[in-house]
This record gives structure tokens, sequence and C-alpha cells, in this order.
């Protein structure tokens, strides 16, 4: 009965926090959500035939399992709108506090550690922030306990099937097998033979992946040079970038990640070797982005690589408190002591995401401008949170990788063409290099506060009918503190 309390108590917490959340923040504001959404609505359409390909470049390399689950929410909710991939994580949030909870007690024999650790997990700011928005990190949090929980207690089919399922959601996923089946090798819990096996089935996995790439795009590694393309990689060594992440991973839990560290190295417990194997993985998965921030493949949302580990950060903490002291006084410290380590940084830090939505903001106005110019035809854009907030139809969206063949050689007169053939009649135009516009069409980013106006290409005019920047009068565009480029929506006037 206690156990079920406490169980109970800890998810009610965890819910009424991450419902409350999704409440008084309506927007998503990762733009990562809305390329997801996009590929969803397409998979539907695509009859439920992976499709990111017909998407923006940046969502060509995704693994397909987050996405089949908010696939079937909403089609099982009759809702193809952005809720459905936010209510997933949302569920996924909870799963994953309920399966740290139960993992701890079957794995330390411990309640009161049990319940430390989910209260960790419950009350962490970004947990409960990423647990309201459209990503697949909370999904690859889940399966990192999971896994850890079927490593540590030696459940060869249970670690197969969430190590397939882990391969099929982040390619970090492949490390974490990688690192966990090794671990599992270092504390004795695989036989040769089941070694061979795990290795198999998680290397097959992976090597499916590829060949569809292949199949699908004619390359297997297109995933890599498709991410590296929509990211505007250059090759570049950072040093100094080494200790990136494990600042990050500092502040992000109010320094609970090196508290953790440190409880699990010098605490004695009855279980050393999982402990330490556990340490290796918290370190090892930070480590992982440390040396991808080294050579700079870590472009996009920096803060989100750390989220999955926060379980198992979560996990860490609860080492300062592993048993309750027998005498009062000493119970009554650590009560204050632990209240302070949950309180305060979940109210220093739960209004980090509320004020970083205004980076959607200009995509949602672009949408809802577009959506009052539009009258037919086609429109050409890459930013899918303006296809979104249009509320068009998403079939009358073209990405600008359709005209890859114009960025090195425009030709006037096929582009004409094209853009006839297509009845492409609106340009959304931002300079990311998620789109391939700037390079085709370079000379439509030159407008400040609608000057010039218009642009002819050939028989061709593009007419500026909506500019949101910071000459127009919208802050968010501030290039002081890095705000995002102006975004143009033009319409196409074509001569007869």
């Amino acid at each position: 009965m206690r156990v079920s309390v406490q169980f109970l108590g800890t998810l009610a917490i965890a819910a009424f926090l991450r419902f409350s959340y999704l409440d008084t923040f309506p927007i998503d504001r990762l733009w990562e959500s809305y390329s997801r959404w996009l590929v969803d609505v397409l998979t539907i359409w695509n009859s439920w035939i992976y499709a990111p390909q017909l998407a923006p470049n940046a969502a060509m390399g995704w693994l397909p399992l987050f996405q089949y689950l908010s696939m079937t929410v909403m089609v099982a909710s009759s809702n193809f709108r952005i809720e459905p991939l936010r209510l997933t994580n949302l569920v996924l949030g909870l799963v994953t506090i309920a399966v740290l909870y139960l993992s701890v007690w079957r794995v330390f024999k411990n309640h009161w550690q049990a319940t430390v650790s989910a209260l960790f997990l419950a009350l962490q700011p970004w947990h409960i922030d990423y647990s309201t928005t459209g990503s697949d990190r909370i999904l690859l949090g889940l399966l990192i306990v999971a896994l850890s929980y079927a490593m540590l207690t030696g459940r060869v089919k249970l670690f197969s099937a969430l190590s397939i399922l882990t391969v099929l959601t982040a390619y970090e996923g492949w490390f974490i097998v990688a690192l966990e089946i090794i671990l599992g090798l270092a504390v004795g819990r695989w036989t040769p033979r089941c070694l061979t096996l795990l290795g198999i089935i998680s290397a097959s996995t992976a090597v499916l992946w590829v060949g569809w790439n292949a199949v699908t795009f004619g390359s297997p590694f297109y995933f890599i040079a498709s991410y590296l393309e929509s990211s505007g990689y250059v090759f570049k060594l950072n040093p100094a970038g080494l200790t990136f992440y494990l600042v990050l991973a500092t502040a992000m839990t109010f320094g609970l990640f090196l508290i953790g560290l440190g409880a699990m190295l010098l605490r004695k417990t009855p279980f050393p070797s999982y402990v330490r194997a556990l340490a290796v993985l918290i370190a090892g998965y930070v480590g992982l982005y440390s040396v991808a921030h080294y050579f700079g493949f870590d472009a996009g949302d920096l803060a989100g690589r750390l989220v999955p580990i926060l379980p198992m950060v979560a996990l860490s903490a609860s080492f300062v408190f592993p048993t309750i002291p027998s005498r009062r006084r000493r119970q009554l410290i650590v009560g204050i002591v632990l209240l302070a380590m949950l309180i305060i940084p979940y109210y220093a830090q739960i209004s980090i995401g509320p004020k970083k939505v205004y980076v959607i903001l200009p995509e949602q106005r672009v949408g809802q401008q577009l959506r009052a110019l539009y009258q037919s035809g086609k429109v050409i854009c890459d930013l899918p949170a303006v296809t979104y907030y249009s509320g068009l139809d998403p079939s009358i969206f073209v990405s600008s990788s359709s005209l890859s063949r114009y960025a090195t050689n425009l030709s006037t007169r096929s582009l004409e063409t094209w853009i006839d053939d297509n009845d492409v009649r609106f340009v959304v135009w931002q300079n990311v290099t998620a789109s391939q516009l700037p390079e085709i069409l370079p000379m439509l980013g030159a407008s400040v506060n609608y000057q010039p106006s218009s642009y002819p290409v050939g028989s061709m005019r593009f007419q500026l009918v909506y500019e949101d920047s910071f000459a127009t009068g919208h802050w968010e565009h501030d290039p002081t503190f890095a705000g995002p480029p102006p975004i143009f929506i033009f319409q196409i006037y074509v001569q007869p």
C-alpha cells in the first residue's frame, strides 16, 4: 500500500505539472515539432508509407518510431493538427516517470530511492517542457531507462525488443544500445551467446534503416548528407567546445548532474557495479555530444540533445539520499535539503520554455498572412510552421528541394516553365540552411521595409506582399540578439 501511494502520488504531481504547463503554453516553440507534424500528415496521406522525402530537407533523416506513434494518435483522435504529437509526448513523459520508479524499485530494492528518483524527474523543468513538444526526446529518454533496466536485470528478450525500438527512434540510440551492451558485459549480465545475439539484432535493425535510405533516396547514408546539408555544416574543430555539454548539463539540472555523478561514485551501495555502469552511461552520453560539438555536428536544438539523459540524472541525484535516516533530526534536515533540491530548480527554470516561444511567432504571423492572401495555386515553402499556421491544405506546398537543380545553374526559361506547369503562385522566402531558395533566388532577400517591392526574373515578377522583419516592427528579428532572419511572402505574376 505504501508503494502504491508513493507511486500514484508522484504520477499525480507529474501529471498536474505537465497538463498545467500545456494549458498555459498553447504554442509549441520547437521548429522541429512542426516538421514532424508535416511528416505525419504526409505519411498518412501516403498510405502510411513513411514519407519524410515529401517534406523540406531538414526532415529527411528522422527515424520513424516516434512518427508512427504520433500518427496513430492523430488518426485515433481524428485530429490532424499538432496536438496529437504534444499529447503523445505528455503521455510518454508520464510513462517515463512510472518506468523509472518501477525500475529503481526492482533493481535497487529501495522504495525511498525510487520515489526520490521519480520526484526529481517529475519536477525537472526541461523534462516538463519537452513533454509538451512534438520532438522524439522524451521517447528516447524512456527507452534509455527501459534499456538500463533490462541490462541490469539481464533480460535478453526485453533488451532485444527495446534495442530495436531505440535504433528506430534516434541516431543517439545507436550509441546507447552499443554502450549498454558493453556495460551489460562488464557487469556480468550477458553471456557470450547473448552478446552475439544482441549485436546481431541491433546491427540488423540499423542495416534495415540504411537499406531503406538506399531504396528511397538512392544512397544508404542519405540521412547523414541531408542533415549536414540542412544544418549548413562546415568542417571545423572547436577544442574549447569539449566542455560545452558538461556546462550545459550542469546548468540545465541546476548542478544535479555533477552532484548526482559524484554521489554515484562516492556512495557505498549494495550494487556498486550497477551504479558505476549507470554513471558511465550518463557520462558517455554527454561525452558523445561533447565530441560532436568538437567537430561541429550538433547544429539545432542544443539543449534538446541532453533531454533524453535527464531521467538517468534524476536517478543519479537519488544517491544523495539513498536511505531515510533513522534519527528524526536527520530526517528533518534531509527533508529540507531534498525539498530545496526539488523546488529551487523548478521555480528557477520552469519559465525558460515560455520565454523562448518568440522563436516560432514570426512563422505563425506569416502563416496567418499567407492564409489571408491565398486564393489558388501552389506555394513554395520550406517552413513547416508557416504551413501549419496557414491552415491551408499541406498538399499545396512545395519544397525548394524540387528546384535544387537551379541552385548551381539558374535557367530563367526553365524555371518559368516549371512554375507555370506546377501552378506556383506564392513563394515564402527566408535565408535558412534548410531552404535552397536563397541559392536559387538570392535577390528576394534584399528588401528592407518593402523596398524594393518587386523583382523581375525573366517574364516573371515576384511581388512582395508581406514582410516579417525587424524593419517592419517585429522585435523577434532583432539582430542584436541573433533573432531569426526576415521572412518574405512573394506573389508570382507571369507576363503573357
